[in-house]
């Protein structure tokens, strides 16, 4: 299915893990998303690391802020 990927961060997918049509990953480069081993991520989930502190009313878009996302398990190497 058609699925996006944005962004210059780091994304590791792991082994038997299905990403469903209309999911939206935004990477960020000072984070990383980490989807563990057979997972199953549904339609229209979105990953978003990046956002932001409520500013003043002169700009509420305030600091930028990130912030890493893990799922599942991680597959762990042995030997």
């Amino acid at each position: 299915g058609r699925s996006w990927i944005y962004g210059r961060g780091d994304l590791h997918i792991s082994d038997d893990t299905w990403i469903s049509p209309g999911a939206i990953i935004f990477t960020h480069e000072s984070v990383a998303i980490n989807v563990g081993a057979r997972c199953d991520i549904g339609p229209g989930v979105e990953f978003i690391t990046g956002s932001h502190d409520i500013g003043t009313s002169l700009r509420r878009a305030g600091k930028g802020d990130a912030k890493a996302i893990t799922v599942g398990r991680p597959i762990i190497h042995h030997g």
